[in-house]
């Protein structure tokens, strides 16, 4: 099963579901692995997309420059990794920043299949992505719990809640 995170666009009359929801795959992908850049410009992360081509290019200089061999092909890999783990917050926070809400989360094994479980409503997988959004406080009790509480921690390693 995959977790696919709903967006629904902004919208005045507040009807939800819309037909505008987009969803967010949230996982690893072998492509942006492989081609990092390619797969953030096909994402619509352009800026993001050319960073990480200057840094694989600039990686794969100094390797060859420095005579590194073996850690001239491992480097630009790890750098892979990082946008295959990460890409899909990126892509979250650019649906954030453009004004979409995040409303559900489902766990579904394709897209189709999520769209089904979210547009039936009440499914299981279907719901508010976390207490905050339900309404209710996401943990209780002491000082770090409120902390929590008041931060909206996020996994990962971009600060998905300050990108609003």
């Amino acid at each position: 099963m995959t977790r696919y995170v709903v967006f629904e666009p902004p919208s005045d009359d507040g009807v939800r579901p819309s037909e505008g929801a987009v969803f967010l795959r949230d996982g690893v992908t072998k492509w942006a692995v492989v081609l990092p850049w390619l797969w953030l410009w096909r994402h619509r992360l352009v800026l993001a997309g050319f960073a990480v081509l200057a840094l694989d290019l600039g990686l794969g200089w100094a390797a060859e420059r420095a005579g590194l061999g073996l850690a001239g092909l491992v480097l630009p890999l790890l750098l892979g990794l990082f946008v295959a783990l990460e890409g899909p917050s990126l892509r979250a926070a650019r649906y954030r920043r453009r004004g979409f809400e995040e409303v559900a989360v489902v766990d579904a094994a394709d897209e189709a299949e999520a769209t089904i479980l979210y547009y039936a409503g009440g499914a299981a997988g279907a719901g508010p992505t976390s207490a905050a959004a339900a309404g209710t406080p996401i943990a209780t009790g002491g000082p770090l719990a409120r902390r929590l509480a008041e931060r909206r921690a996020s996994l990962g390693l971009f600060d998905s809640q300050r990108v609003r």
